[in-house]
């Protein structure tokens, strides 16, 4: 076992841990940042990448938004940025069980967290895009729409909020870059 005091035990863990989501949300940031075009097609981009991301929908993010992407004039690359950000290994299973958890408030005993945790297994496994794809046909119909009336019910509130607050950053960042003679 070793020794808590070399690596400074558990607060020398969380402070490693916080430096981590420092560099990765730094990361993201000037990402989204670099980003050009028109702040309206930005923050939809981004908006929708955060809907999928938060939404239940993992073996199908990339394909569903580029889709409504293409069909809402979002901005792509904005898209999948945002939904790399929400939906990762850390906020994956809280996701789903809050979606799970939400739609079982609307349709109680349909799907039960057992057989929820079996499928969110399978996805996490870095399985073939046909074995996810088996995990979730083998939910039933009716366990899908649980699961995704509460994806819907806890992706609003955060598309909308995703919507308001990067039009203002694309706006503002549009607008120093014009004050500073830069390409906009």
């Amino acid at each position: 076992m070793a020794d808590a005091s070399k690596n400074g035990g558990i607060a020398g863990r969380l402070r490693s841990f916080m430096a981590l989501n420092r560099r990765f949300l730094r990361y993201h940031y000037l990402r989204f940042k670099r980003l050009r075009g028109d702040p309206r097609t930005l923050a939809k981009g981004v908006a929708i990448g955060v809907f999928i991301g938060i939404t239940p929908t993992i073996p199908l993010h990339t394909v569903l938004i580029l889709f409504l992407c293409f069909f809402l004039e979002g901005n792509g690359v904005a898209a999948i940025l945002a939904s790399m950000v929400v939906s990762n290994p850390l906020t994956f299973f809280l996701q789903y069980f809050l979606s799970w958890w939400l739609g079982s408030m609307i349709f109680p005993g349909v799907l039960t967290w057992e057989r929820m945790h079996e499928v969110l297994m399978v996805l996490q496994g870095h399985h073939s895009f046909s074995a996810s794809m088996t995990a979730v046909a083998n939910l039933g119909l009716d366990a899908i729409m649980v699961v995704l009336s509460g994806g819907i019910i806890l992706a609003l509130p955060f598309t909308l909020a995703a919507y308001i607050y990067t039009y203002r950053f694309f706006s503002n960042v549009r607008t120093r870059h014009k004050k500073r003679g830069g390409t906009p």
